[in-house]
């Protein structure tokens, strides 16, 4: 009878879970709750990484069904691709809360919180300022959607500034980083205007391989220069100090031109948007810090440059316009 009493209670040890696995309870409506097992540390924070985003997946699906289907499927197709692309960011933004090595069976247990807030709540939440005074902002980012979103959390303005990190994108203010999902990160991608020059391309909205060009024109004598920034954050060189008239229309390409732009895919079968820049500068601008476009440059690492290209910017003139590429 000792026998199997003993056995009883070693058989519960073996299989018996930590009391607080499944069961912790949140501490606010936006937390949520991940549980993960593994042979190692790693794996079980990527299951429960993985069990998060199942519950974002869950929740939006619900409201998709309730309202994004009965309008359009482009509005179903916005909630999926967030929920998605925001599952990658998870994978670098959750806190541990708890974990348990069991010894015996060689697994471990982990539970983890994500804050399923919009970015600039969850950004403004991890600045954790009570103070707030007026900095210069950038002033391409300070007129892009999230940065007035950020500003208005904040109830002010910051140097809020974009930064690259091992390959990743993100907002950083002093020593904060919070990392943009790409669905955040197109949002930094807008048309601006300026009074100054005309900024009008052949069509905003292209097929693949379609070719377009731009027409230019100032309001003062000096240079224009074109640059692109495609959707990872590549930047490239298209034209570099060409030397304009005042109130006189330009082509780039020019007609008489052997080179031309054509529109393409960054994926296949994925509509892909690229921002173009025009800068006029009353001097030649020096682009050595950035590569002429090409075919081969929009997948290397090392031309995600997107950060350093907006402050390269700040001191002069531009206009930007967002091009959008459909299969």
């Amino acid at each position: 009878m000792k026998i199997f009493i003993l056995l009883v209670l070693f058989v519960n040890y073996i299989f018996a879970l930590p009391n607080w696995y499944l069961h912790i309870p949140t501490k606010h409506s936006y937390e949520i709750i991940g549980y993960g097992s593994g042979k190692t540390i790693n794996k079980a924070k990527e299951n429960a990484r993985i069990d998060i985003s199942k519950q974002i997946y869950t929740n939006i699906i619900g409201i998709s069904q309730k309202t994004a289907i009965k309008k359009d499927n482009t509005s179903y197709y916005k909630f999926e691709r967030k929920v998605v692309e925001q599952t990658d960011v998870i994978i670098n933004d959750t806190n541990i809360l708890k974990y348990f090595e069991d010894k015996i069976n060689h697994k471990f247990y982990i539970a983890v919180s994500y804050f399923n807030l919009p970015y600039e709540k969850r950004f403004a939440k991890k600045l954790n300022i009570h103070k707030c005074h007026n900095e210069i902002q950038n002033k391409y980012l300070a007129k892009t959607l999230l940065l007035q979103k950020i500003n208005q959390e904040l109830n002010c303005q910051l140097d809020i500034k974009l930064v690259n990190q091992n390959s990743r994108w993100y907002l950083s203010y002093k020593d904060t980083l919070e990392i943009l999902s790409n669905y955040d990160f197109e949002q930094l991608f807008i048309s601006v205007k300026n009074n100054k020059i005309d900024f009008v391309s052949s069509s905003d909205k292209l097929k693949d391989k379609q070719e377009f060009f731009f027409n230019i024109k100032s309001k003062k004598d000096g240079f224009i220069s074109l640059v692109v920034v495609y959707e990872n954050g590549t930047v490239a060189v298209i034209k570099a100090n060409k030397k304009i008239k005042k109130m006189t229309t330009n082509q780039i390409p020019s007609k008489k031109s052997l080179k031309y732009l054509r529109a393409g895919l960054l994926k296949e079968n994925t509509p892909t948007y690229d921002l173009y820049f025009l800068i006029y500068s009353n001097n030649k601008i020096d682009f050595s810090r950035f590569v002429d476009v090409n075919e081969n440059i929009i997948t290397d690492k090392k031309n995600y440059k997107f950060d350093e290209f907006l402050t390269f910017i700040d001191d002069f003139d531009f206009s930007s316009k967002l091009i959008k590429t459909y299969p």
